[in-house]
């Protein structure tokens, strides 16, 4: 069988950084890793036409008063979205959070400049092509070829039993991919897309430098 590693995961503490930066004693952990579950889905399934690919969640502790608070930065290629006129969205997605953790939020919003490039925006625009019935051959080519993608070394897509394949089965296209070292900047993500067949799998993978 073979044996797979998230490439993410595999780079963690070499050239990638924790999505979830904090200490805790070991009675708080797993309350305080489900309230960093509800942040990202709410902000994930609330902003999902923003075009969210990473959810950063810092915590800290005021040193005067001693009270927690919580900075979470949203990556997002649409930041106008988020934002709203005169910042009065943004505004109510912090008070949701608050109310959601009952704790002090600052809610920062990151612009994603390369949105062609990013493996979780790649995937989730495959499986929205494939929604729409697009056909999935020309939807993967589209974006390998995108003028933007010529910043990539390398690009791997993959969906889950198209085209008559048995039960099982990977579609891959596939350009030059070199992953097997850790300082290879490997961004890697799976999508999920619900057409009448049932519910197939995107598996993107794209090498940077």
């Amino acid at each position: 069988m073979g044996q797979k590693v998230n490439p993410h995961g595999l780079r963690v503490g070499v050239i990638k950084d924790w999505d979830s930066r904090w200490y805790a004693r070991n009675e708080k952990v797993g309350d305080l890793l489900v309230e960093d579950k509800k942040i990202r889905d709410y902000l994930k399934k609330t902003l999902y036409s923003a075009g969210i690919p990473k959810i950063e969640i810092e915590r800290t502790v005021d040193s005067q008063t001693g009270t927690p608070r919580v900075k979470v930065n949203v990556f997002c290629a649409k930041p106008g979205i988020v934002i709203g006129k005169g910042g009065e969205q943004i505004e109510q997605y912090r008070q949701t959070v608050e109310k959601m953790i009952g704790k002090p939020v600052a809610l920062n919003i990151v612009e994603v400049k390369q949105v062609d490039t990013n493996a979780q925006l790649v995937a989730e625009n495959i499986a929205q092509q494939l929604e729409k019935r697009i056909g999935f051959r020309r939807a993967m080519k589209q974006m390998g070829r995108t003028p933007a993608q010529t910043a990539i070394v390398g690009d791997q897509i993959f969906t889950d039993v198209f085209g008559g394949n048995r039960m099982g089965a990977l579609t891959c296209y596939v350009q030059t991919l070199d992953r097997h070292f850790f300082w290879i900047n490997v961004r890697y993500q799976i999508e999920r897309g619900f057409i009448e067949r049932g519910k197939r799998r995107m598996e993107e993978r794209a090498r940077h430098g």
